[in-house]
């Protein structure tokens, strides 16, 4: 999928995409390695992947509290199951609103930073039955 860094919405859509496709891959390398003399073995490359994913679609910072190269299956990241909802742009900051139909599924906010000509994902955040917000794994 060709991503336009010109349009959040655009880079909302490849990221969802690309952490899908990592999510399947990391699920397959860890089956594939569970049987072998390093069951771990798999574990290097699937940090390094989502790293790759990461610096192509999200802000350059520390994540302490980040997804860890964590994987669900199926997986939390689904583009036939998660749809834009609305987005809002200003200035150099843009939030876009999707909702998950999933077992991870509800309403997110991915919020935006343009840098360098170009526009990134900041944080996510997960809209709780209050409507009130609380941070979500990125």
């Amino acid at each position: 999928m060709d991503c336009d860094h010109d349009d959040p919405e655009s880079v909302v859509l490849c990221f969802i995409a690309a952490m899908h496709q990592w999510e399947l891959d990391s699920h397959a390398a860890r089956r594939a390695a569970r049987d072998t003399a390093d069951p771990y073995s798999y574990q290097p490359a699937i940090v390094s992947a989502m790293a790759h994913v990461f610096s192509q679609f999200c802000t350059p910072k520390p994540r302490p509290h980040g997804r860890n190269a964590s994987f669900q299956n199926p997986p939390e990241y689904n583009p036939d199951h998660e749809s834009i909802q609305s987005s809002a742009t200003q200035g150099r900051a843009a939030s876009v609103y999707t909702h998950r139909d999933s077992v991870f599924g509800g309403l997110f906010r991915y919020t935006l930073k343009r840098i360098d000509n170009r526009w990134l994902i900041d944080t996510l955040w997960q809209r709780n039955d209050d409507d009130s917000e609380s941070p979500a794994v990125l």
